[in-house]
């Protein structure tokens, strides 16, 4: 099957078939906006000619304006599109709360992803939660800030992917209690 053909199919599909409520940090295929894109490109994204949006996570946040420079340094995502996936994700450590590390924004091939999910949940100092591993290939990227229903529906989408041969290795099952 080629990835780049059938992965905006494969997603119509399955956000017809899923049956929960989809988080508001999630846009999928007409959804995401130019303006979604364009606050995405002032992070980290930067897309090839001939590249369409297929699912962004964390768009363009409802902030005040004087918020917005902490925004920028907190802000973590992803996008996946008919060529690639691109991310931008925090160092995992105990105090990923307090001091972030940002992770060099980065991107895998369609042809090179066997598999993507969300995964563990952050063990920093304190109580703040900070956010989720990006696992691609079943190795973590970093830590990627998604609310419970976000994380749900990737896994979900994944899972689909898995099932209907566009992924080749099945997600692994985490408990995020």
């Amino acid at each position: 099957m080629n990835k780049a053909n059938e992965l905006e199919k494969s997603i119509k599909e399955f956000d017809i078939k899923y049956d929960r409520k989809r988080s508001n940090m999630l846009f999928i295929l007409e959804d995401i906006t130019q303006e979604h894109i364009e606050f995405h490109s002032k992070m980290y994204l930067k897309l090839e000619v001939g590249e369409k949006p297929l699912l962004m996570l964390n768009g363009k946040p409802k902030i005040s304006a004087s918020l917005t420079a902490l925004h920028k340094r907190t802000f973590s995502g992803f996008l996946i599109t008919n060529k690639k996936i691109h991310f931008t994700s925090f160092k995992r450590s105990y105090f990923s709360s307090v001091l972030l590390f940002r992770e060099k924004p980065n991107s895998f091939t369609l042809e090179t992803v066997d598999s993507f999910q969300m995964g563990e949940r952050d063990n920093c100092f304190g109580n703040n939660y900070f956010g989720h591993d990006l696992i691609i290939n079943n190795m973590a990227q970093g830590l990627v800030f998604c609310e419970d229903k976000a994380l749900e529906y990737i896994n979900s989408l994944s899972n689909y992917l898995f099932q209907n041969g566009f992924l080749k290795t099945e997600i692994k099952e985490y408990s995020w209690q």
